[in-house]
């Protein structure tokens, strides 16, 4: 069987190391607003800058942590709370759209080599389902009123905040989750594992792998007219990823060789050099 390193490189790796110069110029090709800059400050209630690389590049990936640690503590959580916590990242997404004219969201748990535009119509269909004609009115209190867009998460439980921004904006919304090597890890570190330290810091690779590769398609498809993207994911994900993109990587050296191969050697190097532009966005 062939190991992951080897998959990564032949599914995404190899296509990442030549993603930024690609995309850039489909993306210059195509728009006028890759170099947009916010003229409203970011709305510090809903979350927490914690970090910035390359502010101005045509390519920013924006990462939105939300807290949860894994689904199953997920799911013990109250409504209340995990409304309250879907409004902020909606609010963040929603100024992001704004200000910075991102049009794709790439959510966890999404296959990455799915296309869900198709879900716009279930999402919207559900949301039309819970207030029927009152919707219009519905889309024009959210816009103001927090209390009302957090009550809509909670009691509505089939449409999170990635869901309500595609019926709401238009936005394009998209998977980061590579299936396929989220089974084989299941497999070699065991499931309940997959969310431990080793579990997240892959995961977290695969997150910013898929991001860079979902980006490029979603260009060639023409579906996009800036490379302004937004991952909403786990928060214990934020620090995994500054550390890849500082080009630091992990300290592998005491894993087991089996283990050691889940994790692309070079990684660290590339977010190091590359051009990409990444924010860090705590909730």
């Amino acid at each position: 069987m062939k190991s992951l390193t080897k998959i990564l490189l032949s599914l995404g790796l190899v296509g990442l190391l030549q993603a930024d110069s690609k995309v850039s110029s489909n993306l210059e090709s195509r728009t006028q607003q890759t170099n947009k800059v916010a003229q409203v400050p970011f709305p510090t209630q809903y979350g927490t800058i914690v970090f910035t690389k390359n502010t101005d590049s045509a390519i920013h990936i924006y990462v939105i942590g939300q807290r949860h640690h894994s689904p199953l503590e997920e799911k013990k959580k109250p409504d209340a709370e995990v409304g309250r916590i879907q409004k902020n990242i909606y609010r963040i997404c929603e100024y992001l759209i704004k200000s910075l004219g991102v049009e794709l969201i790439l959510d966890e748990g999404l296959d990455a080599d799915k296309d869900h535009s198709i879900d716009r119509d279930y999402v919207r269909s559900t949301v039309m389902r819970r207030f029927g004609r009152d919707f219009p009115g519905f889309q024009a209190i959210i816009r103001y009123d927090d209390v009302a867009l957090e009550r809509t998460l909670t009691e509505v439980p089939e449409v999170d905040a990635a869901g309500l921004l595609m019926v709401n904006y238009d936005i394009n919304v998209q998977g980061i989750e590579n299936v396929d090597l989220h089974k084989m890890a299941m497999k070699t570190i065991g499931a309940e594992n997959l969310f431990d330290v080793i579990g997240n810091q892959l995961r977290s690779h695969w997150a910013l792998i898929s991001a860079h590769s979902v980006l490029e398609r979603e260009v060639e498809k023409g579906r996009l007219r800036s490379g302004r993207v937004v991952i909403i994911i786990g928060n214990a994900h934020l620090s995994n990823m500054q550390r890849l993109i500082e080009g630091n990587g992990f300290d592998l050296s005491k894993l087991d060789p089996e283990l050691k191969s889940l994790f692309p050697p070079d990684l660290g190097e590339f977010y190091k050099d590359a051009d990409t532009g990444y924010t860090l966005i705590k909730t």
